[in-house]
Protein backbone atom coordinates (compact mmCIF):
# COMPACT_ATOMS: atom_id res chain seq x y z
CA UNK A 1 0.00 0.00 0.00
CA UNK A 2 2.89 2.62 0.79
CA UNK A 3 4.74 1.64 -2.16
CA UNK A 4 1.86 2.17 -3.95
CA UNK A 5 1.46 5.32 -2.47
CA UNK A 6 5.29 6.40 -3.09
CA UNK A 7 4.31 5.51 -7.05
CA UNK A 8 1.50 7.94 -7.21
CA UNK A 9 3.51 10.52 -5.70
CA UNK A 10 6.08 10.12 -8.47
CA UNK A 11 4.23 9.74 -11.34
CA UNK A 12 1.49 12.73 -10.54
CA UNK A 13 4.86 15.02 -10.24
CA UNK A 14 7.19 15.49 -12.93
CA UNK A 15 10.79 14.90 -11.94
CA UNK A 16 14.41 15.95 -13.90
CA UNK A 17 15.44 13.62 -16.56
CA UNK A 18 17.18 10.76 -15.39
CA UNK A 19 20.09 9.23 -17.81
CA UNK A 20 22.25 6.76 -17.84
CA UNK A 21 24.79 6.99 -15.25
CA UNK A 22 28.44 7.04 -16.40
CA UNK A 23 31.02 6.65 -13.41
CA UNK A 24 33.77 4.92 -12.26
CA UNK A 25 33.40 1.93 -9.40
CA UNK A 26 35.15 2.98 -6.19
CA UNK A 27 37.69 0.69 -5.37
CA UNK A 28 38.62 -0.25 -1.41
CA UNK A 29 39.84 3.50 -1.01
CA UNK A 30 36.96 5.34 -0.14
CA UNK A 31 36.60 9.01 -1.73
CA UNK A 32 34.88 10.77 -4.63
CA UNK A 33 34.55 9.56 -8.02
CA UNK A 34 35.05 12.98 -10.46
CA UNK A 35 32.81 11.43 -12.67
CA UNK A 36 29.96 11.07 -10.22
CA UNK A 37 26.44 12.68 -11.23
CA UNK A 38 24.67 13.12 -7.74
CA UNK A 39 21.63 14.17 -9.54
CA UNK A 40 21.80 11.49 -12.33
CA UNK A 41 22.17 8.80 -9.90
CA UNK A 42 19.33 9.43 -6.82
CA UNK A 43 16.20 7.47 -7.76
CA UNK A 44 12.73 8.98 -9.51
CA UNK A 45 11.40 9.04 -5.62
CA UNK A 46 13.95 11.73 -4.34
CA UNK A 47 14.20 13.58 -7.65
CA UNK A 48 10.50 14.01 -6.96
CA UNK A 49 11.15 15.15 -3.52
CA UNK A 50 14.20 17.65 -4.15
CA UNK A 51 12.42 19.41 -7.36
CA UNK A 52 8.72 19.20 -7.15
CA UNK A 53 7.86 18.31 -3.26
CA UNK A 54 8.59 21.76 -1.89
CA UNK A 55 6.37 23.22 -4.22
CA UNK A 56 3.25 21.04 -3.70
CA UNK A 57 3.74 22.25 -0.16
CA UNK A 58 4.26 25.71 -1.07
CA UNK A 59 0.87 25.53 -3.64
CA UNK A 60 -1.13 23.96 -0.48
CA UNK A 61 -0.51 27.24 1.17
CA UNK A 62 -1.90 29.11 -1.43
CA UNK A 63 0.79 30.93 -2.91
CA UNK A 64 2.48 31.31 0.56
CA UNK A 65 -0.10 33.78 1.08
CA UNK A 66 -2.64 32.58 4.09
CA UNK A 67 -5.12 34.63 2.94
CA UNK A 68 -9.20 33.45 2.99
CA UNK A 69 -10.45 31.51 0.52
CA UNK A 70 -11.64 32.87 -3.01
CA UNK A 71 -15.52 32.08 -2.17
CA UNK A 72 -15.21 34.08 1.06
CA UNK A 73 -12.68 37.19 0.15
CA UNK A 74 -13.89 40.63 0.91
CA UNK A 75 -12.59 43.85 -0.35
CA UNK A 76 -9.66 43.60 -2.71
CA UNK A 77 -6.19 43.34 -0.89
CA UNK A 78 -2.67 43.46 -1.89
CA UNK A 79 -1.03 40.38 -0.60
CA UNK A 80 2.24 39.80 -1.30
CA UNK A 81 5.18 37.22 -0.34
CA UNK A 82 8.97 36.19 -0.86
CA UNK A 83 9.60 32.51 -1.75
CA UNK A 84 12.92 31.10 -1.46
CA UNK A 85 14.16 27.22 -1.81
CA UNK A 86 17.91 26.62 -1.70
CA UNK A 87 19.71 23.05 -2.49
CA UNK A 88 22.58 22.58 -0.99
CA UNK A 89 25.25 19.52 -1.10
CA UNK A 90 26.85 18.28 1.94
CA UNK A 91 29.11 15.92 3.32
CA UNK A 92 28.11 13.29 5.73
CA UNK A 93 28.55 15.64 8.58
CA UNK A 94 26.48 17.81 7.25
CA UNK A 95 28.92 20.12 6.51
CA UNK A 96 28.95 22.23 2.80
CA UNK A 97 30.37 20.63 0.16
CA UNK A 98 31.02 22.21 -3.61
CA UNK A 99 30.67 20.36 -6.18
CA UNK A 100 30.35 20.97 -10.42
CA UNK A 101 26.99 22.68 -11.44
CA UNK A 102 28.00 21.67 -15.15
CA UNK A 103 24.73 19.41 -15.54
CA UNK A 104 21.94 21.49 -13.71
CA UNK A 105 18.65 21.95 -14.78
CA UNK A 106 15.32 22.61 -13.89
CA UNK A 107 12.41 21.34 -16.06
CA UNK A 108 9.49 23.07 -14.18
CA UNK A 109 11.03 25.94 -14.74
CA UNK A 110 12.41 25.33 -18.59
CA UNK A 111 15.96 26.07 -17.23
CA UNK A 112 18.19 24.99 -19.57
CA UNK A 113 21.33 22.68 -18.47
CA UNK A 114 24.29 25.11 -17.54
CA UNK A 115 26.72 23.70 -19.30
CA UNK A 116 29.51 25.78 -17.20
CA UNK A 117 32.06 24.62 -14.68
CA UNK A 118 30.73 26.07 -12.28
CA UNK A 119 31.97 25.04 -8.79
CA UNK A 120 29.60 25.62 -5.80
CA UNK A 121 27.76 24.15 -2.80
CA UNK A 122 23.71 25.48 -3.60
CA UNK A 123 21.36 26.78 -6.26
CA UNK A 124 19.39 29.34 -4.74
CA UNK A 125 15.46 30.15 -6.34
CA UNK A 126 13.72 33.05 -5.14
CA UNK A 127 10.47 34.62 -5.87
CA UNK A 128 9.03 37.60 -4.86
CA UNK A 129 5.21 38.10 -5.89
CA UNK A 130 2.27 40.19 -5.10
CA UNK A 131 -1.72 40.10 -6.10
CA UNK A 132 -4.39 42.24 -5.88
CA UNK A 133 -7.57 40.32 -5.19
CA UNK A 134 -11.62 40.36 -3.71
CA UNK A 135 -14.68 39.45 -4.83
CA UNK A 136 -16.71 42.96 -4.09
CA UNK A 137 -15.52 46.34 -2.46
CA UNK A 138 -14.36 47.13 -5.96
CA UNK A 139 -10.72 47.76 -7.63
CA UNK A 140 -9.17 50.76 -8.01
CA UNK A 141 -6.79 51.63 -10.35
CA UNK A 142 -3.02 52.22 -8.97
CA UNK A 143 -1.12 54.91 -11.10
CA UNK A 144 2.15 54.90 -8.83
CA UNK A 145 4.78 52.08 -8.72
CA UNK A 146 4.41 49.79 -5.71
CA UNK A 147 7.55 47.84 -4.17
CA UNK A 148 8.47 45.41 -2.63
CA UNK A 149 11.47 45.69 -0.54
CA UNK A 150 13.75 43.04 0.94
CA UNK A 151 17.37 42.97 2.51
CA UNK A 152 20.32 40.86 1.01
CA UNK A 153 23.83 41.18 1.75
CA UNK A 154 25.88 44.08 1.03
CA UNK A 155 28.39 43.83 -2.03
CA UNK A 156 27.77 40.78 -3.26
CA UNK A 157 29.28 39.92 -6.42
CA UNK A 158 27.85 38.63 -9.07
CA UNK A 159 29.07 36.68 -12.51
CA UNK A 160 29.53 39.14 -15.85
CA UNK A 161 28.15 36.83 -18.22
CA UNK A 162 27.60 33.10 -18.73
CA UNK A 163 31.84 32.50 -19.00
CA UNK A 164 32.86 34.42 -15.96
CA UNK A 165 32.94 31.42 -13.35
CA UNK A 166 34.94 33.35 -11.04
CA UNK A 167 32.21 35.20 -8.69
CA UNK A 168 30.71 33.94 -5.13
CA UNK A 169 27.65 34.16 -6.80
CA UNK A 170 26.29 33.20 -10.55
CA UNK A 171 23.41 34.23 -12.25
CA UNK A 172 21.45 30.82 -13.72
CA UNK A 173 18.38 32.97 -14.52
CA UNK A 174 18.87 37.20 -13.62
CA UNK A 175 15.92 38.69 -12.14
CA UNK A 176 12.75 37.82 -14.78
CA UNK A 177 9.56 39.14 -14.44
CA UNK A 178 6.64 36.97 -14.55
CA UNK A 179 2.54 37.59 -14.94
CA UNK A 180 -0.49 35.22 -14.38
CA UNK A 181 -1.88 36.99 -17.08
CA UNK A 182 0.42 36.14 -19.71
CA UNK A 183 0.84 32.76 -19.45
CA UNK A 184 -0.07 30.21 -22.37
CA UNK A 185 0.92 26.87 -23.26
CA UNK A 186 4.36 27.82 -23.33
CA UNK A 187 4.61 28.53 -19.91
CA UNK A 188 7.10 26.73 -17.54
CA UNK A 189 5.09 24.79 -15.72
CA UNK A 190 5.84 25.94 -12.66
CA UNK A 191 4.25 29.48 -13.48
CA UNK A 192 1.35 27.88 -14.81
CA UNK A 193 0.60 25.34 -12.54
CA UNK A 194 1.80 26.25 -9.12
CA UNK A 195 2.25 30.41 -9.33
CA UNK A 196 -0.93 30.72 -11.13
CA UNK A 197 -2.77 27.62 -9.61
CA UNK A 198 -4.06 26.55 -12.76
CA UNK A 199 -6.20 29.72 -13.26
CA UNK A 200 -6.78 31.16 -16.35
CA UNK A 201 -5.17 33.86 -17.78
CA UNK A 202 -7.98 35.71 -18.16
CA UNK A 203 -9.17 36.23 -15.23
CA UNK A 204 -6.00 38.84 -14.30
CA UNK A 205 -5.13 42.29 -15.70
CA UNK A 206 -1.59 42.64 -17.08
CA UNK A 207 0.90 44.27 -14.92
CA UNK A 208 2.91 46.06 -16.12
CA UNK A 209 5.78 45.55 -18.51
CA UNK A 210 8.02 47.39 -16.89
CA UNK A 211 7.67 45.20 -14.38
CA UNK A 212 11.69 44.24 -12.46
CA UNK A 213 13.73 43.49 -9.75
CA UNK A 214 16.96 44.92 -8.95
CA UNK A 215 19.77 44.51 -6.31
CA UNK A 216 21.52 47.43 -4.99
CA UNK A 217 25.11 46.12 -3.72
CA UNK A 218 25.96 49.34 -1.74
CA UNK A 219 22.65 48.83 0.53
CA UNK A 220 22.01 45.41 -0.41
CA UNK A 221 18.15 46.38 -0.92
CA UNK A 222 16.52 44.08 -3.47
CA UNK A 223 13.39 45.78 -4.52
CA UNK A 224 10.92 44.29 -6.70
CA UNK A 225 9.07 47.31 -8.58
CA UNK A 226 5.52 46.95 -9.93
CA UNK A 227 4.27 49.87 -11.49
CA UNK A 228 1.03 51.36 -12.86
CA UNK A 229 -1.71 48.78 -12.29
CA UNK A 230 -5.33 48.62 -13.87
CA UNK A 231 -8.68 48.70 -11.74
CA UNK A 232 -8.94 44.63 -12.05
CA UNK A 233 -7.30 41.70 -10.17
CA UNK A 234 -3.33 41.48 -11.45
CA UNK A 235 -0.77 38.67 -10.01
CA UNK A 236 3.02 38.82 -10.71
CA UNK A 237 6.54 39.60 -9.43
CA UNK A 238 9.91 38.53 -10.22
CA UNK A 239 11.37 35.51 -9.64
CA UNK A 240 15.44 34.34 -10.48
CA UNK A 241 18.11 31.38 -9.81
CA UNK A 242 21.59 31.62 -8.71
CA UNK A 243 24.40 29.43 -7.65
CA UNK A 244 26.57 30.30 -4.46
CA UNK A 245 30.12 29.43 -3.82
CA UNK A 246 29.50 29.28 -0.18
CA UNK A 247 26.05 29.91 0.32
CA UNK A 248 25.20 26.84 2.81
CA UNK A 249 23.38 28.08 6.01
CA UNK A 250 22.37 25.46 8.69
CA UNK A 251 22.32 27.62 11.43
CA UNK A 252 19.06 26.41 12.25
CA UNK A 253 19.70 22.95 12.84
CA UNK A 254 21.35 22.12 16.65
CA UNK A 255 22.33 19.50 16.52
CA UNK A 256 23.29 18.59 12.84
CA UNK A 257 22.53 15.59 11.80
CA UNK A 258 25.20 13.36 10.08
CA UNK A 259 25.09 10.18 8.19
CA UNK A 260 27.33 6.66 8.37
CA UNK A 261 27.33 3.82 6.95
CA UNK A 262 28.29 -0.21 7.43
CA UNK A 263 28.76 -2.68 5.19
CA UNK A 264 28.50 -6.68 5.75
CA UNK A 265 30.28 -8.51 4.76
CA UNK A 266 33.81 -7.21 4.67
CA UNK A 267 35.37 -7.73 1.46
CA UNK A 268 38.36 -6.75 -0.36
CA UNK A 269 37.77 -5.01 -2.51
CA UNK A 270 35.27 -3.29 -0.93
CA UNK A 271 32.83 -4.82 -3.09
CA UNK A 272 32.94 -7.95 -4.96
CA UNK A 273 30.13 -8.39 -7.91
CA UNK A 274 27.68 -11.26 -7.65
CA UNK A 275 28.53 -11.11 -3.62
CA UNK A 276 25.25 -10.64 -1.22
CA UNK A 277 25.45 -7.65 0.98
CA UNK A 278 23.92 -6.10 3.46
CA UNK A 279 24.07 -2.14 4.05
CA UNK A 280 22.74 -0.57 6.91
CA UNK A 281 22.51 3.53 6.46
CA UNK A 282 22.32 5.52 10.02
CA UNK A 283 21.58 9.14 10.36
CA UNK A 284 21.69 10.63 13.60
CA UNK A 285 19.50 12.96 15.73
CA UNK A 286 18.68 16.06 15.00
CA UNK A 287 17.41 19.55 16.28
CA UNK A 288 15.71 22.45 14.36
CA UNK A 289 15.86 25.79 16.74
CA UNK A 290 13.21 28.07 16.38
CA UNK A 291 13.37 31.88 18.50
CA UNK A 292 11.09 32.43 21.26
CA UNK A 293 7.19 33.28 20.66
CA UNK A 294 7.70 37.19 20.12
CA UNK A 295 9.71 36.68 16.94
CA UNK A 296 7.11 34.94 15.45
CA UNK A 297 9.26 32.41 13.22
CA UNK A 298 9.51 28.98 13.16
CA UNK A 299 10.11 25.56 11.83
CA UNK A 300 7.35 24.27 9.60
CA UNK A 301 8.23 20.85 8.51
CA UNK A 302 10.88 18.75 7.90
CA UNK A 303 11.62 15.03 5.37
CA UNK A 304 14.17 13.25 5.66
CA UNK A 305 15.46 10.07 3.90
CA UNK A 306 17.73 7.36 3.65
CA UNK A 307 18.66 5.35 0.02
CA UNK A 308 20.30 2.54 -1.19
CA UNK A 309 21.58 2.90 -5.21
CA UNK A 310 19.67 0.52 -7.45
CA UNK A 311 22.73 0.45 -9.43
CA UNK A 312 24.68 -1.55 -7.08
CA UNK A 313 22.41 -4.20 -7.38
CA UNK A 314 21.77 -7.17 -9.82
CA UNK A 315 18.15 -6.88 -11.64
CA UNK A 316 15.43 -8.29 -8.49
CA UNK A 317 18.11 -9.05 -6.39
CA UNK A 318 17.95 -5.14 -4.43
CA UNK A 319 18.05 -2.91 -2.93
CA UNK A 320 15.67 -4.40 -0.75
CA UNK A 321 14.36 -2.88 1.79
CA UNK A 322 14.86 -4.89 5.24
CA UNK A 323 14.17 -2.89 8.37
CA UNK A 324 13.05 0.76 8.63
CA UNK A 325 13.87 2.49 12.36
CA UNK A 326 11.72 4.29 13.71
CA UNK A 327 9.02 2.83 12.33
CA UNK A 328 6.74 6.20 11.67
CA UNK A 329 8.20 5.99 8.31
CA UNK A 330 5.72 8.13 5.84
CA UNK A 331 6.91 6.26 2.51
CA UNK A 332 9.21 3.33 1.36
CA UNK A 333 10.34 2.10 -1.99
CA UNK A 334 11.75 -1.54 -2.49
CA UNK A 335 11.28 -4.49 -4.17
CA UNK A 336 10.61 -7.09 -5.54
CA UNK A 337 8.34 -6.73 -8.24
CA UNK A 338 5.72 -8.77 -10.51
CA UNK A 339 7.01 -8.99 -14.52
CA UNK A 340 5.28 -6.34 -16.46
CA UNK A 341 4.69 -4.37 -12.91
CA UNK A 342 8.34 -2.80 -13.01
CA UNK A 343 8.11 0.19 -10.09
CA UNK A 344 9.92 3.70 -11.51
CA UNK A 345 12.67 3.41 -8.87
CA UNK A 346 13.97 0.21 -10.88
CA UNK A 347 16.57 0.31 -13.80
CA UNK A 348 15.42 -3.01 -15.22
CA UNK A 349 16.38 -1.01 -18.39
CA UNK A 350 20.36 -1.33 -17.74
CA UNK A 351 19.75 -4.94 -16.31
CA UNK A 352 19.75 -3.45 -13.16
CA UNK A 353 17.82 -3.41 -9.79
CA UNK A 354 16.17 -1.14 -7.73
CA UNK A 355 16.59 1.62 -5.68
CA UNK A 356 15.68 1.36 -1.69
CA UNK A 357 14.93 3.80 0.73
CA UNK A 358 12.35 5.25 3.53
CA UNK A 359 11.44 9.01 4.12
CA UNK A 360 10.58 10.85 7.54
CA UNK A 361 8.09 13.35 7.69
CA UNK A 362 7.20 16.00 10.53
CA UNK A 363 5.55 19.16 10.91
CA UNK A 364 5.32 21.99 13.48
CA UNK A 365 2.12 22.18 15.21
CA UNK A 366 2.30 25.62 13.85
CA UNK A 367 1.19 23.78 10.66
CA UNK A 368 -1.83 23.06 11.83
CA UNK A 369 -3.84 24.51 9.79
CA UNK A 370 -4.38 21.69 7.91
CA UNK A 371 -8.07 21.77 9.61
CA UNK A 372 -10.38 18.72 9.05
CA UNK A 373 -13.35 18.48 10.74
CA UNK A 374 -13.66 18.49 14.87
CA UNK A 375 -9.57 19.12 15.10
CA UNK A 376 -10.12 22.40 13.45
CA UNK A 377 -8.76 23.70 16.33
CA UNK A 378 -5.32 22.60 16.17
CA UNK A 379 -4.78 25.89 13.77
CA UNK A 380 -4.71 27.83 17.32
CA UNK A 381 -1.71 25.58 18.72
CA UNK A 382 1.55 27.70 19.06
CA UNK A 383 4.44 26.38 17.22
CA UNK A 384 7.12 24.41 19.27
CA UNK A 385 9.87 26.65 20.83
CA UNK A 386 12.85 26.91 21.08
CA UNK A 387 14.20 23.47 19.21
CA UNK A 388 12.37 20.29 18.07
CA UNK A 389 14.41 17.06 18.77
CA UNK A 390 14.39 14.34 16.10
CA UNK A 391 15.38 11.08 16.36
CA UNK A 392 18.48 9.01 14.99
CA UNK A 393 16.78 6.60 12.26
CA UNK A 394 18.02 4.30 9.81
CA UNK A 395 17.16 1.88 7.11
CA UNK A 396 18.86 -1.83 6.75
CA UNK A 397 19.18 -3.22 2.54
CA UNK A 398 20.51 -6.62 1.12
CA UNK A 399 21.32 -6.83 -2.58
CA UNK A 400 23.35 -8.89 -4.46
CA UNK A 401 26.19 -6.83 -6.06
CA UNK A 402 26.15 -6.01 -9.71
CA UNK A 403 28.77 -5.01 -12.14
CA UNK A 404 27.35 -1.19 -12.41
CA UNK A 405 28.79 2.15 -11.63
CA UNK A 406 27.61 4.86 -9.23
CA UNK A 407 27.56 5.46 -5.67
CA UNK A 408 26.46 3.40 -2.83
CA UNK A 409 23.95 5.51 -1.25
CA UNK A 410 22.37 8.95 -1.04
CA UNK A 411 20.55 11.08 1.73
CA UNK A 412 18.86 14.07 2.77
CA UNK A 413 17.05 16.40 4.79
CA UNK A 414 14.74 19.36 3.85
CA UNK A 415 13.32 21.75 6.50
CA UNK A 416 10.38 24.49 6.15
CA UNK A 417 10.71 27.55 7.66
CA UNK A 418 8.62 30.58 8.20
CA UNK A 419 9.76 34.14 8.67
CA UNK A 420 13.24 34.06 8.48
CA UNK A 421 15.85 34.82 6.38
CA UNK A 422 19.01 32.62 4.73
CA UNK A 423 22.36 32.73 3.59
CA UNK A 424 22.66 36.21 1.71
CA UNK A 425 19.10 36.90 2.43
CA UNK A 426 19.29 38.64 5.98
CA UNK A 427 15.82 40.19 6.61
CA UNK A 428 13.75 37.97 8.46
CA UNK A 429 10.72 40.19 6.45
CA UNK A 430 9.30 42.13 3.67
CA UNK A 431 7.45 45.14 2.93
CA UNK A 432 5.48 46.36 0.90
CA UNK A 433 5.22 50.22 -0.12
CA UNK A 434 3.71 52.60 -2.87
CA UNK A 435 -0.40 51.34 -2.11
CA UNK A 436 -2.51 53.94 -2.13
CA UNK A 437 -4.15 54.22 1.50
CA UNK A 438 -7.53 53.06 0.70
CA UNK A 439 -6.27 49.72 -0.28
CA UNK A 440 -5.03 47.57 2.42
CA UNK A 441 -1.84 45.17 1.98
CA UNK A 442 -1.23 41.90 3.78
CA UNK A 443 0.91 38.85 4.24
CA UNK A 444 0.28 36.97 7.14
CA UNK A 445 1.76 33.79 8.85
CA UNK A 446 3.55 32.08 5.96
CA UNK A 447 4.18 34.41 3.03
CA UNK A 448 7.77 34.92 3.90
CA UNK A 449 9.13 31.20 3.63
CA UNK A 450 12.01 29.06 2.46
CA UNK A 451 12.44 25.38 1.81
CA UNK A 452 15.93 23.95 2.38
CA UNK A 453 17.28 20.86 1.08
CA UNK A 454 20.17 19.57 2.21
CA UNK A 455 21.62 16.65 -0.29
CA UNK A 456 24.62 13.84 0.36
CA UNK A 457 25.63 11.05 -0.84
CA UNK A 458 28.30 8.01 -0.06
CA UNK A 459 31.15 8.50 -2.25
CA UNK A 460 31.04 12.22 -2.80
CA UNK A 461 29.43 13.39 -5.96
CA UNK A 462 31.87 14.80 -8.09
CA UNK A 463 28.63 16.94 -10.20
CA UNK A 464 25.62 17.29 -9.50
Amino acid sequence: MIAAITLCLIVAFPTLFFPAVTATLPTAQDGASPNISFRRQVSPAVLAMITSRHAIFFTNEIGAQGRLPEDVQEAPIIWYWRYVWALCHVKNNFSPYKLNWYYWIWGDWNTPELDKNYMGDCHFYVEYGAEYYGDYGGYVEMPEAKTINDQWKKGMKFNNGPDDLTQPYYWVVQPTAWDCSKVDENSPYYLSEYICRGLDPGLFSPCPDDLAGKYYSTTGFFNTTIGSTPDGRWRCGVRMELLTSAGTDVTVLSPKPSVSHSLTPKTNPWQIPETPYELRIDMKGFGIKSPALTKQSSWKRTYWWLEGNGYQAQENTGMWVDHIDPYYYQYWWSGPYNPGNVPGWCVTEYGLGCYGGAQWYVHNTYNNWWRVGPDSDLYFWPPVTPKALFPPSSVTLKYIRSNAQGILYDYGVEIGYANKGISFITAHDISFSGNPTNVRVSHPGDNVQWDLDLLGSYPDAGYD
